[in-house]
Order: C-alpha cells, then structure tokens, then sequence
C-alpha cells in the first residue's frame, strides 16, 4: 500500500526535520558528480549539474545546493531555520492582523454579530470566498477544528509587506536561481500566498498529487511548473499519547519521478538498498519554527 491510512501516518511516519534534512544530505553526498539528475534528460541534467556541483563558482551555499538537489531527486526540498526570529514575527503579525479582519467582517454580515470564520453554515461546495477556503476531507460539515487556508492573493486583499518576506526567503531565492538556470526564458513568479491555520488534531486532507501525471511513455522526468513552499511560523508537535500532530504535511518521496525513470532506477542492482532508503517513503515531518519545505507541485 504506496498511500497510507491517517490513523499509519500518526503512527509510522512521523520524523523530525533534521532527520529528513540528514536523509536528503546522504542522498547529495552520495551522488558526488550529481550522474542521478540523468532523470531529466541530458540538457537540463547539464544545467542542473553546473548549479549544483561543489566544484561550481556557484553563490549557493552548501545547504541550498543539498536543498535544491532534494528537489530534484525526492520532489521535496528542506532548508532548516530558513525563516529568521523577526521574519516569524512579522509573519504572525500579519497573520493576526488578516484573520482579525476576515472575522470582525464576517460578524458584522451575521444576524447576531457573532458569527466569525469557524462559525460559518458550510455550503456544498465546502468554501466561502477567494480570500479564504476550508480544508477538509471529512463528511462532517464542521469547520471547528479543520485547516484553514487564508490567501492574500487571490482575492479583494492583499499585503506587499509579507510579499516582500517572501521573496527574501532564501528557499524561494534558491528556487528562482534553478528555475532561472534551466528556463533562461521563463521566470518562477510567485502566483498566491497565505497561511494555513492547522489546529491539532484536525481531520486532515486529500493528498494532493504532484503538478501533473508524467505519460507513462515519457523517458525522462519533468521540471515542475509549479512548486508549493511551506514556512512553518510554530514549532509542530506529535503528541505520541494521543497520537496527534500539529500541522504537519505528508510527502510522498519520489512521487515526482516519470514511470520509466521509477523502473530505471528500481532495475539499478547497484541502488537496490538506496531505493529502500527513501524511494515512495512516506514522511510527515514535524518542522520547528522557521523551517522551510517545499514541494513539486500545489
């Protein structure tokens, strides 16, 4: 069984971040001439491999290139205490100041002015407006303790400041220069920005599938078009009495890879104990405050 049952997830697959960053530190040391990035066909493996070989005259750090070398391999890249103390800060404040006001708004609309976000009447469709949506795969209409997805980008409000973190955010800048390197065409441009308010014990989500199915046909793995960047803004927690996480989110480890790359390397007699090491691993790790995680698709 690839996918899990929520009830295995709390269980089985819960790992602190500086576990999955020693994995992923393994797995670029290993490949010292980068040859496993031969997934994504020769040119851009040209590409990728002048950005992240040690010997390069490239400006990235040593953890930005460990970064950007998960990326490609697993579909999930980690910078640990990636987010500074006052970048948190500033986060949270907005934070606060966005969902204050989407409350108080929505009081006001309500008969009794007293009906905030979580207190809505769910509709069919499980979302109220562009400026926020609820998460949630259960059939209970309760939006009490489920995820919340707060956008600022997609609808009436906006925040240039929290734009601006963004894009300071040494992740999203090591990104830029890989999406850059290959596509000198193309730019990776941030398209929605947010929070997600994920309270402990929540019913939890769908899976969310990497950008788009590779053709079963296709000899080589894609470059995602699209890349979802996870700040956490609070230490997470597993409460192992309960068996309860805080807002954690569960990857799939090398689900980005085409079909045919998947049995090329499974076939590989030399990468039989690697591919237990990590290949479709499913991890859900707790980040402290300040991490950064992102994934191969939204």
């Amino acid at each position: 069984q690839v996918i899990p049952s929520e009830t295995d997830l709390k269980i089985k697959y819960v790992i602190e971040s500086k576990q999955l960053y020693k994995l992923t530190e393994k797995l670029f040391n290993q490949d010292i001439n980068m040859k496993y990035l031969d997934v994504y066909g020769k040119v851009f493996e040209t590409k990728m491999t002048d950005l992240l070989l040690k010997t390069t005259t490239s400006d990235l750090t040593e953890k930005q290139r460990i970064f950007l070398y998960s990326f490609l391999r697993t579909g999930v890249g980690l910078l640990c205490n990636c987010f500074d103390q006052e970048s948190v800060s500033n986060a949270l404040n907005i934070h606060d100041a966005y969902y204050g006001f989407l409350n108080n708004h929505l009081r006001n609309q309500s008969l009794y002015k007293n009906a905030g976000i979580r207190d809505i009447e769910p509709g069919s469709d499980n979302s109220c407006c562009k400026e926020f949506i609820f998460r949630n795969h259960n059939n209970i209409k309760d939006w009490t303790n489920c995820t919340i997805d707060l956008s600022l980008k997609m609808g009436g409000v906006s925040c240039d400041k929290l734009e601006n973190l963004m894009e300071q955010c040494q992740a999203i800048q090591s990104l830029k220069t890989l999406y850059n390197k290959v596509y000198k065409d193309k730019q990776l441009r941030l398209v929605n920005m947010g929070f997600f308010q994920s309270p402990s014990g929540n019913p939890g989500q769908n899976w969310h599938t990497d950008y788009e199915f590779t053709s079963i046909t296709d000899t080589t793995t894609k470059l995602s078009p699209v890349v979802t960047v996870l700040i956490s803004l609070t230490k997470q927690k597993y409460d192992k009495i309960a068996e309860k996480t805080m807002g954690s989110t569960v990857f799939c480890l090398g689900s980005n890879q085409s079909p045919q790359q998947i049995i090329k390397i499974c076939a590989d007699k030399n990468r039989k104990n690697e591919c237990k090491e990590w290949l479709y691993k499913v991890v859900q790790p707790i980040l402290n405050e300040g991490d950064v995680v992102c994934f191969a698709g939204n």
